[in-house]
């Protein structure tokens, strides 16, 4: 087995490889199979695209796949970019969920030739009954003033996965699935609302609401980029209300941009 500094090292060395002969401007798959095939070459263990079920608060929130998983012990995450706090948080979630303490960003920057690198290091990943301990702990938190509620779960959400699993496979679901957690942890009991839309007896769409609670206030999270996303929202909030038969509506909008900020808004009739 190689030593843990000695193969980080390798690593590093292997990825300034890849970028010597192929140079910048190319796409995160096209890095990661190159970089793939120098692990190989060297004859160093890996596995690729490995399928990760993601845990939040002890919950499983959904699917992803990692990049590359060197040695079983070391995470490395490829990006067409310079590293960022997103990539960061990103490969960290990964970590804990795989209970892997070492991790690498490797980013190869769209202008530039010089491949950046930023180590990551967890604390011991707490096991699964562990973390379900500590969610159960925190299901002590009291439910207050709906509005905030909201706008807390949302920013702890978002906090934790960062901005780059909305352009994962999973998208935005994690993050959906993540808010159901929050609102488990605070005893907010929800059910998903389901109705059917029908034009002179002929059933014509089905509308669907993530999260309703006290049978009469739902709840629409989604990501937006721009103003125009959140008007869409309002108008599918108006909807909502009619074809579901509720009191109110909640939108609660979570950025994609790094400047914007969580929303949330009551809808009502």
């Amino acid at each position: 087995m190689i030593e843990k500094n000695d193969i980080k090292e390798t690593i590093k060395e292997l990825a300034c490889e890849v970028m010597h002969i192929l140079g910048p401007g190319y796409n995160e798959v096209t890095y990661e199979k190159a970089f793939a095939h120098e692990l190989r070459l060297s004859s160093i263990p890996y596995e690729r695209q490995t399928n990760i079920e993601i845990l939040y608060k002890g919950y499983y929130v959904g699917d992803v796949k990692s990049d590359v998983i060197v040695d079983k012990r070391i995470l490395i995450e490829l990006k067409a970019a310079n590293p960022n706090k997103n990539h960061l948080k990103q490969a960290e979630v990964y970590m804990r969920s795989l209970d892997i303490k070492e991790g690498i960003v490797i980013g190869y920057p769209k202008k530039e030739k010089e491949v950046k690198f930023k180590d990551i290091q967890i604390e011991n990943s707490l096991d699964k009954e562990k973390q379900i301990e500590v969610a159960k702990r925190a299901k002590k938190k009291s439910v207050g003033k709906l509005d905030k509620v909201l706008k807390n779960s949302a920013t702890t959400v978002l906090d934790y996965f960062g901005k780059e699993f909305m352009f994962t496979d999973a998208k935005f679901d994690i993050y959906k699935e993540a808010l159901g957690v929050e609102f488990k942890l605070r005893n907010m009991d929800y059910k998903k609302g389901e109705a059917p839309l029908f034009y002179k007896d002929l059933k014509v769409d089905t509308k669907t609401i993530d999260f309703i609670i006290n049978d009469s206030i739902g709840i629409l999270p989604f990501p937006y980029k721009k103003d125009e996303d959140i008007e869409k929202q309002r108008e599918e909030g108006l909807l909502l209300l009619s074809v579901l038969n509720l009191s109110k509506v909640y939108i609660t909008a979570f950025p994609i941009k790094e400047e914007s900020n969580i929303m949330v808004e009551s809808i009502v009739a």
